[in-house]
Order: structure tokens, then C-alpha cells, then sequence
């Protein structure tokens, strides 16, 4: 804890904290009283999820004795991912309860609700969550031990500065956040606008087969490498959540086949080896990489190719099977040199976004840490 301040538990700074609602799917309906779960509870933000709303009635909310929540609470998830988490309900529109793992914390005037949910973010505050966790396979933290967990007690002048500095952070992250989506949205626009099947039929593009057009290199079931070594290895997982690299125009697609199945395009002179054998490889000298990339993904081409519920799979066979169209080399280019050029942006995005956080995350522990 901070030398010099003063720590206090939540129940004695609260003037109401109590659990949501026991609400089953018998109690819902189409509309009423919206139902707040611990998925619309982010680490810091509302999640509204306003295309899967839950409602109960009027006459159910009577019956069962609910406890309405309002603008301004705050709620915490005592559920992972993680537990503890905390937002502050925003406007919605209409009335509102929530469920029973959420609890409902009303502050009293010497603390503010922002500086505490910025305060759930701390390690100080996760390291007094995960002490007082229980359970194996999935980790809850009951009320009462939530109720016990301590945060700083400050001068409300002295929250306010905090506050203000943490929001301004937050708000110039957000806003790259933000820039990267629509790079994102344009470079598809950019895609859709070149590519799609009223200008194929139009322009007399070739159809064919994907195996026609690229060749499948597939990875080696080998055992799992050593972690020495020239060249890094990848398994199945090893390409979830990697950045897309345009390093050159001769860079491969790399197809991750299996259980998270993506299309990742890797850069040109990044050598690696895969040891797993629903790794592939696909390369072709009838398609720039990068089209490539947009057109398979564009085309929902791994989930056509997709079997399997509990642990999703695409055969050999299907990989190859699908029919695509042939766009001349040169506008493939033509179109992965405007990708290149929105990639850079992104890239200038990521390093500010980089420094917001790294800023954004001093400042919390120089505060809280």
C-alpha cells in the first residue's frame, strides 16, 4: 500500500453493496427491465451488447423483490475473465437489474466511482482479488470477501486529479484504438470496391479452383523443437493473434488449420519452421500474397472448409476444393500497394498506441503501485 495513504474496506465507503439477481431463463422475456450480466461488465468499461439484450417483466421484477440499478453504480463481476472486474453503469435507456454474480456498489461521497474502477485495474487491487479467490476450476470471489478487500481513501480534490489524469490517457488511447478500426474497415472497403462478383463477371475474370491456383506445403508432425536454435518454430497455435507482416511482395500465406483455424500473412525473410502437422503453407505465382490474404479471408474460406463442433478441423480436401476468381496480376498489385500504404499508418498507430499505454500504465503505478 501507498506510504501516506490512508486504506479503507469497501463496506465502510459504500452506502449499498449487494449481490444482482437470481434470474433464470424462466424469468425472461422480450422486453421490460433489462438484465445487466457479468459479460456487459468489461475490465474498466460497460460492455452493452445491445444486440443480445436480457428482460424480465414488471410483474416479475415485483415478484421476485429485484433490486434496480441505476446510472452511476458501479458493478463488479465475481466471475472471471478476470474476477473482480468493475464498470460504472452508463444510460441505457430504460430500468434496469442485474444478475446475482454481479454486485451492486453505491459510494458514499468521499469516494469517487471512477477512481475506484480505475483502482480494480491495479495489481495492488488483483493481488487482494486473487487472495481471496476460491474455487479450482473456475475462480469466484464471494461477497463477503469483496466486501472486505481495501482501497484507497483519498481528499475528493485529490481523487478528481487522478481521475482527470487517467481519463485523459485513456481517451487518447481509445481514440488510436479507434483509428485502427477504421484503417481496418477501409483497407476491406478497398478490397470490395476492387474485388467482388459484379466486376468479375463483368470484366470475364478466369474461375478456378483454390488447389489450382496455390500450391500446399504442409508442416511435419515432429515432436515439439528444442528452444535453441536458428529458426523459430510454430505449432497450431503459434500463429493466433500475430500481426500481419507486408515485408515484400513474394511474402507466403501461412494457413493455421485447426482449432482456432485463421490466415495469417507472414513476411518475406522471416524463416520458421512448423512442426505441427495442421499447420500449411500456401503459395502461389498467379496471386500477389496480399490479395491473397483479403480475398480467402473476404470469402469466409476457412469456415466453408470448417468440420468439427467441439474441436474444429478443415480437411485436406476442402482446402482445395473451393472455386475463386482470377483477377489480372496487376490489379492484385495495384491493390496491395494501397494495403501497404494503410499498413504503414497502422504501424505509425501502433507505435503511439504503444507509448499511450506504456504512459497510461506508469501512471497507474505511480498511483496505485
Amino acid at each position: 500500500m501507498r506510504e501516506g495513504w490512508k486504506y479503507k474496506k469497501l463496506k465502510d465507503v459504500a452506502s449499498l453493496i449487494t449481490d444482482g439477481d437470481w434470474i433464470e431463463s424462466r424469468h425472461q422475456s422480450e422486453s421490460g427491465i433489462r438484465l445487466i450480466q457479468t459479460g456487459n461488465v468489461g475490465n474498466g468499461i460497460f460492455k452493452a451488447k445491445d444486440d443480445k439484450p436480457h428482460y424480465i417483466s414488471e410483474d416479475t421484477f415485483l415478484e421476485l423483490g429485484c433490486t434496480e440499478i441505476f446510472r452511476g453504480d458501479c458493478l463488479v463481476s465475481r466471475l472471471p475473465e478476470p474476477v473482480g472486474r468493475a464498470c460504472i453503469i452508463p444510460e441505457v435507456g430504460c430500468r434496469m437489474i442485474t444478475a446475482v454474480d454481479c454486485t451492486i456498489i453505491r459510494f458514499k461521497d468521499c469516494v469517487l466511482p471512477k477512481l475506484f474502477v480505475y483502482y480494480t485495474r491495479s495489481k495492488q487491487y488483483k493481488r487482494e482479488i486473487d487472495n481471496s479467490t476460491t474455487g479450482t476450476t473456475r475462480k469466484r470471489i464471494s461477497r463477503k470477501n469483496l466486501e472486505s478487500v481495501s482501497i484507497p481513501l483519498l481528499p475528493v480534490d485529490e481523487q478528481n486529479k487522478i481521475v482527470a489524469e487517467l481519463d485523459l490517457l485513456t481517451e487518447i488511447i481509445d481514440k488510436q484504438k479507434q483509428q485502427l478500426k477504421e484503417l481496418d474497415t477501409l483497407a476491406q472497403s478497398v478490397y470490395h470496391s476492387m474485388f467482388n462478383d459484379k466486376i468479375a463477371a463483368s470484366e470475364g475474370w478466369r474461375q478456378c479452383k483454390v488447389g489450382d491456383v496455390y500450391k500446399f506445403q504442409y508442416g511435419k508432425g515432429n515432436r515439439i523443437p528444442e528452444s535453441k536454435g536458428n529458426y523459430p518454430c510454430y505449432g497450431s497455435n503459434g500463429m493466433v493473434g500475430y500481426h500481419i507482416h507486408y515485408n515484400s511482395e513474394d511474402a507466403p500465406i501461412i494457413g493455421h488449420i485447426g482449432a482456432y483455424a485463421g490466415i495469417v500473412n507472414w513476411g518475406a525473410g522471416k524463416h520458421f519452421v512448423t512442426y505441427n502437422g495442421v499447420m500449411c503453407w500456401l503459395k502461389s505465382k498467379q496471386t500477389n500474397p496480399i490479395y491473397g490474404y483479403y480475398m480467402l479471408k473476404s470469402q469466409n474460406y476457412l469456415e466453408m472448409a470448417r468440420n468439427g463442433m467441439a474441436q474444429p478441423f478443415v480437411s485436406y480436401d476442402k482446402l482445395e476444393a473451393p472455386t475463386i476468381y482470377l483477377p489480372p496480376l496487376s490489379l492484385q498489385e495495384s491493390f496491395a500497394k494501397k494495403i501497404q500504404s494503410i499498413e504503414s499508418q497502422k504501424e505509425s498507430i501502433n507505435r503511439s498506441l504503444a507509448e499511450s499505454q506504456k504512459l497510461f500504465d506508469y501512471t497507474m503505478d505511480k498511483y496505485f503501485g
